[in-house]
């Protein structure tokens, strides 16, 4: 009896064990990345981990913020006040600007986003060289973007051509709404909301688009496997076609018309786009070695939409991933980058400067809606795809930055080439 009873501890261990493995270790709970919906948040689960048990997890609550350090916090305050800030700096808060872009009548964010694309892909290049921990985390965050960036090409096209629409309707892009309501502007409200919208739509009918999501799905998902050339050549390529245009665009008479009060280099109330583009680049680094996360915004409007669904009761496989815990560190990130708008634009005295331009209450509302429908179903925006996706090497990517300008144009110029 005494064997028995000096026995049964151990096996009252191993049936604890046997009932309950690996007790403790949870699954990821991380939203998905900028560039589309599956969650990734580690090694373990960028290889499989069971995916079922993911959503039960979420059921009890949204829990806001639960599961990001004080450290992720930190570097994500950091990384969207830089953000915020650069791209109000850079003039392309401002819905003008964007609008005639797609015109050419006006290149400042075209010389901003090819600067903040090229310095995405040396900061990337830098961190995979610098140390063994920094090529690690920029490695995991490739793989992450890779893994999660699953839209066959049909569907990131479509989306890239709805968010080029959407910006020359209302003036934006998913990330500068946030620079726009930042800086007082108060039509951005209005955006805002329409892009809640068409996040909703996609909440709502995504079980129904699947397969739509993956025509053309390429083998390749790399313009180094497509094209066979070393990473490093096909960076380099990317980085002599950037720059070629950005040269073109500055020393060609007429192409580059500075705005009103922009600064040769530092000024107020906004800088060269070259010096915004490179500070808006630079957030790569912070947000990859700091937080483990790619730059991308329009996720956090995904899981507004999704946690709002939750509290009355509705979810489903495209939602649940969205609610609750670190979730939000996106959300976090783009409420930070419009108070570093904010900074910006009563630092430089441009505060509620260009609400009077003209893109209307309805323009604004449903050009919001468009942006959204069209990010994701492209799994990413301008700074999802053009910056992120771009400075990886992303094949889709490409895709979806030349579906944006080709939706752009097309609405802009019939529309607003007065």
């Amino acid at each position: 009896m005494s064997d028995q009873g000096a026995l049964q501890p151990l096996i009252k261990r191993s049936m604890a064990s046997t009932q309950n493995p690996k007790e403790g270790a949870e699954l990821p709970t991380e939203s998905p990345t900028e560039a589309g919906h599956k969650p990734a948040d580690s090694a373990t689960a960028f290889m499989a981990e069971p995916a079922a048990a993911a959503p039960a997890k979420k059921e009890a609550g949204i829990e806001p913020w639960k599961g990001i350090s004080a450290v992720e916090m930190f570097w994500t305050l950091f990384s969207g006040l830089w953000f915020g800030f650069a791209l109000q700096k850079a003039g392309v808060g401002n819905a003008d600007v964007i609008r005639d872009q797609f015109t050419f009548k006006q290149n400042t964010m075209l010389v901003m986003f090819l600067s903040a694309s090229a310095t995405s892909l040396l900061a990337i290049a830098a961190m995979k060289t610098a140390s063994e921990s920094s090529k690690q985390a920029a490695e995991k965050a490739g793989k992450k973007y890779m893994s999660s960036a699953t839209q066959g090409l049909f569907a990131v096209g479509i989306g890239g051509c709805l968010i080029g629409a959407g910006m020359a309707v209302a003036g934006t892009c998913p990330g500068t709404i946030w620079a726009q309501l930042g800086a007082g502007q108060p039509k951005a409200l209005i955006t805002f909301a329409g892009a809640l919208v068409g996040a909703a739509i996609i909440a709502l009918i995504h079980c129904y688009i699947v397969p739509f999501l993956k025509t053309i799905a390429p083998k390749s998902r790399t313009l180094a496997s497509v094209t066979g050339l070393h990473p490093m050549v096909a960076a380099l390529i990317l980085l002599a076609i950037f720059a070629a245009v950005i040269i073109v665009v500055l020393v060609v008479p007429g192409a580059y018309k500075p705005l009103p009060g922009a600064a040769d280099v530092f000024g107020y109330p906004y800088w060269h786009p070259i010096v915004g583009g490179v500070m808006v680049g630079l957030t790569q680094i912070p947000l990859t070695l700091g937080v483990g996360k790619n730059l991308g915004a329009s996720t956090s409007f995904s899981v507004i939409v999704s946690n709002a669904f939750q509290l009355v009761g509705f979810n489903n496989d495209y939602t649940r991933p969205l609610i609750g815990g670190t979730s939000w560190w996106n959300v976090l990130f783009v409420v930070f980058a419009t108070g570093g708008a904010a900074l910006s634009a009563l630092s430089g005295n441009s505060w509620y400067a260009y609400d009077a331009m003209a893109v209307t209450e309805v323009e604004a509302f449903f050009g919001g809606i468009l942006l959204l429908l069209g990010a994701r179903l492209a799994s990413g925006c301008t700074s999802g795809h053009g910056i992120t996706g771009v400075g990886h090497g992303s094949l889709i990517s490409i895709v979806g930055v030349a579906g944006i300008f080709a939706g752009g144009m097309v609405v802009a110029f019939p529309a607003y080439n007065n």
